[in-house]
């Protein structure tokens, strides 16, 4: 029997004042693949947790390669649990908030291990088609990462 265990993840966005909402599927980039391989081997020191989140307004096209948004405007903190979605406790769920000033076009998040506004390895990346937030805003995300 030939296990194909692999990472995908899922980001859900939602801008508390409209109601518009994004579903979008996501690219493991390729640094997290390296990091999340450390973590079997006790050997091995893995880098920090990804325990923040990033919204940006570039729209270059997401790929494996990249280690930063393409225009990395707001990081915030998340919330980690395990979840199910297959098998027991398969997906690492982080869950954030962003408080948004001046307008902006959100097109782009990542997961990252750093607090710092362009710092830190990413995990995770995805494009979209635009959210627009103005002052006074608040954009709920859900992202999924998900080992099937």
């Amino acid at each position: 029997m030939e296990d194909k265990t692999g990472l995908s993840g899922h980001l859900k966005l939602v801008n508390s004042r409209t109601g518009e909402k994004r579903d979008i599927p996501n690219t493991i980039m390729n640094v997290g693949k390296s990091v999340i391989s450390a973590f079997i081997g006790s050997d091995i020191a893995p880098a920090p947790a990804w325990d923040w989140m990033s919204i940006g307004v570039s729209g270059l096209a997401a790929a494996a390669t990249q280690t930063t948004l393409g225009s990395d405007t707001l990081r915030q903190s998340t919330t980690s649990t395990q979840q199910t979605t297959t098998t027991a406790g398969d997906t690492a769920r982080f869950i954030g908030s962003f408080g948004i000033s001046g307008t902006h076009a959100i097109v782009e998040a990542g997961l990252f291990n750093s607090g710092l506004v362009g710092a830190g390895s990413m995990l995770a990346r995805t494009t979209f088609t635009a959210l627009n937030v103005v002052s006074g805003d608040a954009i709920n995300a859900t992202w999924d990462v998900i080992v099937a």
